[in-house]
């Protein structure tokens, strides 16, 4: 089961990502935020692709800027079961993706629209629906066997068209190596091809909200007792 986190450790655990102002930019709608480890580097998943850790954190042009191939996870639509055909479909969005460089993988927070989609929602808050399953665009790939390289699945060499992510008659394991990645969607299932790649942390957005309004009152309260003592001391000392 996913864990639900409480206001404080998650605005302690993104400094470079401001998620209050994510949820306040959504116009109070009723959305689940969840955490989820998305894809692992220099693994090979039950697919039979492998990403290299060099290819998730490399620089790429997308929409017209440069940035690290692992964060264009951030805006894709999230879907279930990669029924991605119509955009229309989409449960939720990416908004942060972040780069673990002790596991060697991406983590990604998205939400789920709770009123839309009350029965999805409700399987990610109960566990049954625990996986999530990346969908990529990909330049090229290259056979773990023959060193193939291919731009279309029509190219692909015997190795991967009969044997991709299963054992090859050579006693190795064939599966293949992608390059020239961009992330077009991730989604929601229930076995997912990476192992490890489940939601992990579920967050309260109403308690997150509260908790960032608190926040500036005390702020304002603070500032406005600094101003009445520095008037004060000027009125005494002026």
């Amino acid at each position: 089961f996913p864990v639900t986190i409480f206001a404080d450790e998650v605005l302690e655990k993104y400094k470079d990502f401001d998620i209050i102002k994510e949820m306040k930019s959504r116009n109070g709608a009723n959305l689940l935020w969840v955490r989820a480890r998305a894809i692992d580097a220099d693994v090979c998943n039950a697919n039979g692709d492998y990403f290299e850790e060099s290819e998730l954190i490399k620089e790429v042009d997308y929409q017209g800027k440069k940035m690290p191939a692992y964060k264009t996870f951030e805006g894709v639509p999230i879907y279930t079961n990669h029924k991605n055909d119509n955009i229309e479909e989409a449960k939720g969005m990416v908004v942060y993706a972040e780069w673990d460089d002790e596991e060697k993988c991406v983590y990604c927070v998205f939400f789920i629209d709770e009123d839309a989609y009350p029965d999805i929602a409700r399987g990610v808050r109960q566990g049954y629906i625990h996986d999530v399953s990346m969908g990529c665009s990909v330049e090229e790939g290259k056979c773990s066997i023959c060193g193939n390289k291919a731009t279309t699945e029509r190219d692909y060499c015997d190795c991967l068209k009969k044997y991709k992510g299963k054992m090859h008659p050579s006693g190795k394991k064939a599966f293949e190596y992608n390059y020239g990645i961009k992330f077009i969607e991730l989604s929601c299932v229930g076995d997912g091809a990476f192992e490890s790649c489940e939601i992990l942390e579920l967050y309260d957005q109403d308690e997150l909200l509260q908790k960032a309004e608190r926040t500036i009152k005390s702020a304002q309260s603070l500032n406005s007792s600094i101003t009445l003592a520095a008037s004060m001391n000027e009125d005494i000392f002026g």
